[in-house]
């Protein structure tokens, strides 16, 4: 009998198992305004790629357009890419790791409003209401479901999913509850710093209520049942045709898991769905760019395996200087002051040149992560030691350059023989992705770019952001998206100076997000520096103080 049970029970479990493993994943996230920054940007995409999701519907996706941010959706795998408003700071936008049918992205009359796309004969819709005002809310959800109707009379797929910002009827008496337990002077004032959000006191459902009764499903809340009531607010949902509901096998919105982690990379958590058999066609297998195929070489004093005492010989071979603020070198031994930190450099590809040429280096990248690796061409002495490089001309971090790739001229050693493409990476190194590698010969036109600019800096007396922007001092006109390299220098007057150097547009509007600073001292006087102006730049202003 006990052998009996244990084939039963291994056999109930393999199933499961398979059924899991087989199940297509679909997420949903309000990332914090283009996931906040540059660091939570490379954690949530490492978390992203460790669930392997196979379509994701966002929230405040940051200064990207379709384009840009399918390059960017390559950190987790996807190729596939929609975005509502480009460029703005909170669109609603979707990634896919198979192509969709872009229906419809819809943002007039909406607060923020929706993409609705169809991959292999599911319909996911992508929406973030109104969060100042249930009124709003009321009208745009009432427009979600007019929408909707036709699909769900014709008992389509549909998973919608996003940022209600509003709560479901059927969390309406623990909430009720909640409020009603506040003393008269808590409700107060909270019913006076949410007037718009409350119907006369009270929390209104109407918004979610009409997509309910509009023949959608509240899943999270049907299978999580009280456990998806995890604080006074859930705003973050995930509603479903009636065709949907029994292909849920997990549903999790990472309160009860992580907290902590997951708090500090947005203001909302994520939403995730695992479905059996729902009905998307098997991925197509496709070669591996990706720079984790590809050869780590450790070349830093940060790296945990480097004990006290050791000098890596990586480090001379590489000719790279220990961070001061990492390490410090006494009587040729490196004592670590922060071993937890490490940086890597990654090996990317090798390729044979000639010297005394100038090529061209053009590639695709996840643009908004551009100047997070220090990105290198290394180039090989005759003796086979690869201590001779010079840094690409990156992407500046957060210019919209537009879809262009990337490109980098230079002209190699007079005994080049060989070239090596790599990266200098802070944490993770599978978090960058470069793909469409390719050298040719510099046009003469690229070749005139290596030609630095020579910027004279204004002085101003007072160096605030304010002052600097309005100062009456002479531009200097540029093109846009042209890399070029920019040398600042040490005003002779001043011991130490920060320069400081911006983007304006043809109205002379400054660029947000284009400011580039550089410290000046005694020991360093003049920065050599390459950069990529800004989609829209035609004035460049350099400023010291």
């Amino acid at each position: 009998m006990k052998s009996i049970f244990f084939r039963f029970a291994l056999c109930l479990a393999i199933l499961v198992t398979s059924i899991l493993t087989n199940a297509e994943t679909v997420l949903a996230y309000n990332v914090l305004i283009g996931f906040n920054s540059t660091t939570k940007a490379l954690e949530t995409a490492e978390w992203i790629r460790s669930i392997n999701p196979d379509v994701i519907l966002f929230q405040e996706i940051a200064r990207h357009d379709s384009e840009s941010f399918a390059r960017f959706a390559k950190l987790w795998g996807h190729d596939y890419a929609a975005v509502a408003k480009p460029y703005t700071d909170f669109s609603i936008a979707l990634t896919s790791n198979r192509p969709f049918d872009l229906i419809e992205t819809h943002t007039a009359g909406f607060h923020h409003g929706f993409v609705l796309a169809k991959i292999d004969g599911v319909y996911f819709m992508s929406i973030h209401c109104s969060p100042f005002d249930y009124q709003v809310r009321i009208r745009e959800t009432n427009d979600y479901a007019l929408r909707l109707k036709p699909l769900i009379e014709n008992n389509e797929k549909i998973i919608m999913m996003g940022d209600f910002n509003n709560s479901s009827p059927l969390d309406q008496p623990k909430f009720d509850a909640w409020l009603q337990a506040k003393t008269p002077a808590q409700l107060e004032a909270y019913i006076k710093s949410r007037k718009k959000n409350l119907n006369e006191g009270k929390f209104d459902y109407t918004a979610v209520k009409q997509l309910l009764d509009a023949g959608l499903n509240d899943v999270f809340f049907n299978i999580l049942k009280e456990q998806s009531i995890n604080y006074n607010w859930r705003i973050d949902l995930a509603l479903l045709s009636d065709n949907l509901v029994q292909n849920v096998v997990e549903a999790n919105n990472y309160f009860r898991s992580d907290r902590k982690f997951f708090r500090s990379l947005s203001d909302h958590y994520p939403v995730m769905l695992k479905f059996k058999d729902l009905g998307l066609k098997p991925l197509a297998q496709k070669p591996d760019f990706s720079l984790e195929a590809k050869t780590i070489k450790h070349v830093s004093t940060n790296d945990s395996n480097l004990k006290n005492g050791d000098f890596s010989q990586d480090l001379e071979h590489w000719n790279v200087t220990p961070n001061k603020s990492h390490a410090k070198i006494e009587d040729g031994k490196v004592t670590l002051t922060k071993p937890d930190e490490k940086t890597y450099t990654r090996i990317y590809q090798d390729f044979e040149v000639k010297p005394d040429q100038f090529l061209t280096l053009t590639f695709n990248q996840a643009r908004s992560l551009g100047a997070f690796p220090n990105t290198f061409i290394y180039f090989q002495n005759p003796d086979g030691q690869w201590n001779e490089r010079e840094r690409l001309n990156y992407i500046v971090p957060w210019f919209p350059i537009g879809n262009d790739d990337g490109f980098f001229v230079f002209k190699t050693p007079s005994h080049a023989k060989m070239a090596r493409l790599a990266f200098v990476i802070h944490r993770n190194p599978s978090s960058i992705t470069l793909d469409n590698v390719a050298i040719r010969p510099a046009t003469q036109e690229e070749i005139d770019q290596l030609t630095p600019l020579e910027l004279k800096p204004e002085l101003i007396p007072d160096g605030s952001v304010r002052q600097e922007f309005n100062a009456e001092v002479q531009d200097i006109e540029v093109q846009p998206k042209q890399p070029r390299k920019i040398i600042v220098q040490l005003p002779q007057n001043k011991q130490n100076a920060t320069a400081k150097i911006v983007f304006f547009d043809k109205a002379k509007n400054h660029i947000r997000n284009s400011l580039i600073q550089l410290r000046l001292t005694q020991e360093n006087k003049s920065f050599e520096e390459p950069i990529v102006t800004p989609h829209n730049a035609a004035f460049m202003r350099t400023v010291v103080f």
